[in-house]
């Protein structure tokens, strides 16, 4: 039983005789019978009684009926929405916050402006709730800061974050220049455990044997921002989510001579994923987007382009 032999089920009911049917459906009337047949020798049932030279729904047939309508109405919606969807797709992005802020809105109005049949569903998180939900399927490409540690998991480079040390007006090292060793023992506001940038930190000071003091834990830039503002500690952070602070002076840069805490900004995607014109096209505003505001002297400070 497939959808075509419900649909010839239903035609020959509404047009009376098998002969109509035919040509409603734009084929031969041998296929109709043999359709009819096939289901009825199939299931073992009769679905139409044939008298006279007019053909009459059996019990069996008149219950088969409702389920063929129901069946066969469902199906249209089906095609109806998936080739609306085909036509209209919505396509799903994962970010971690900073790009986000600095990008994605941009970004999601220029896809708004050139294709409006695009929607997009924007999900704003951390870099290993992106893998698990493109893992799963619930989502259909990311851009990220941090590495997601999965085979399956495909990257593409967009640009460089530069990720400094900073610290407030008020404390001891502002203005210095300091060497990673200097650290050892100095209060910091880290992110969250599953931050990758605060494991990279965290990797960086065993291998050195520096400790630190975790005096706040914050999950966004914006509570690690006040609180450094506050003058509880040294944080971690993307140059530009600070750019703000750095040009007034509330915060200060701190110039280490010899680490690097830079990190990758990268689009992410299952490797299973078909890359649909939809997703090729977002991909291609994305980075056309990315290189204007990036090359303007105005642009995000902080970022490099590959």
């Amino acid at each position: 039983m497939n959808i075509r032999y419900l649909k010839i089920f239903l035609a020959v009911v509404d047009n009376k005789t098998m002969n109509a049917a035919a040509k409603v459906l734009n084929i031969a009337q041998p296929s109709i019978s043999q359709a009819i047949q096939e289901m009825e020798h199939y299931y073992g049932v009769k679905l139409f009684d044939r008298l006279n030279r007019h053909l009459y729904l059996t019990p069996v047939g008149a219950e088969l009926l409702s389920f063929a309508r129901y069946i066969v109405s469902n199906f249209d919606d089906m095609e109806i929405f998936l080739k609306n969807s085909a036509q209209n797709p919505i396509l799903r992005i994962g970010s971690t916050a900073t790009f986000s802020t600095c990008f994605l809105s941009n970004i999601a109005a220029r896809m708004q402006a050139l294709h409006p049949n695009i929607s997009m569903d924007m999900v704003v998180t951390n870099t290993a709730t992106v893998g698990e939900k493109l893992l799963s399927s619930q989502l259909d490409l990311g851009i990220v800061e941090g590495q997601i540690d999965n085979p399956d998991i495909l990257r593409v480079h967009l640009l460089t974050d530069h990720v400094i040390l900073v610290c407030s007006r008020t404390h001891p090292f502002y203005g210095k220049k300091i060497c990673f060793q200097d650290l050892d023992g100095q209060d910091f506001i880290s992110r969250e455990e599953t931050s990758y940038l605060r494991n990279r930190f965290d990797s960086m000071a065993r291998k050195r044997n520096i400790s630190y003091r975790e005096a706040w834990r914050c999950s966004g830039s914006e509570a690690i921002k006040a609180a450094v503002a506050a003058g509880q500690g040294i944080a971690v952070l993307s140059a530009v989510a600070v750019k703000e602070e750095l040009e007034k002076g509330l915060f200060y840069a701190l110039p280490i001579s010899d680490a690097n805490f830079d990190r990758e900004v990268a689009l992410v995607y299952h490797k299973s994923k078909f890359l649909s014109p939809a997703l090729n096209t977002f991909i291609h505003v994305c980075r056309d987007y990315l290189q204007e505001a990036l090359q303007n002297e105005d642009g995000q400070k902080g970022y490099i382009l590959p």
